[in-house]
């Protein structure tokens, strides 16, 4: 978590995580099929899919999908849906596009509050802090 935050630029920050994740897929066993089929309905998804529906389609519990997923990813599923809406979420917004509201309902959140209360959880900024892109010099300020 350190390192995500010594790094001032979103698309290193993706980078330095899907690196992370790479590896640890590299150094791993294949995961079951039904986990990577479950993975990339996420991913399909941009996030929005339930849990308890991936393990309905695959017949398996929503626990027994948990369990497996995070022993296999290192997350449980739900925390990969809010990463990759908060991903869309960062993209969209950081492209420049004011209507926040709008980015929160085209990326799956319930409404803006809901996108605001992820962008300061998991990147430490506002979102109106992310549009104007203010938080690249502030970071780059309280790195010097």
């Amino acid at each position: 978590m350190g390192r995500l935050r010594e790094v001032p630029d979103w698309e290193a920050r993706f980078d330095l995580v899907e690196g992370f994740l790479c590896r640890r897929l590299a150094d791993s066993a294949p995961p079951p099929r039904e986990v990577e089929w479950a993975w990339r309905q996420l991913v399909r998804s941009g996030g929005r899919v339930r849990v308890r529906a991936l393990a309905r389609e695959l017949g398996w519990s929503p626990r027994r999908l948990i369990d497996r997923f995070r022993d296999q990813v290192g997350l449980p599923p739900k925390a990969v849906a809010r990463v990759i809406r908060f991903d869309r979420a960062v993209t969209a917004l950081s492209s420049g596009t004011p209507r926040i509201a709008e980015v929160a309902a085209a990326c799956g959140y319930a409404d803006q509050a809901h996108l605001a209360r992820d962008v300061r959880a998991l990147g430490g900024i506002t979102p109106g802090e992310l549009v104007s892109g203010n938080f690249v010099q502030d970071a780059a300020d309280a790195a010097a």
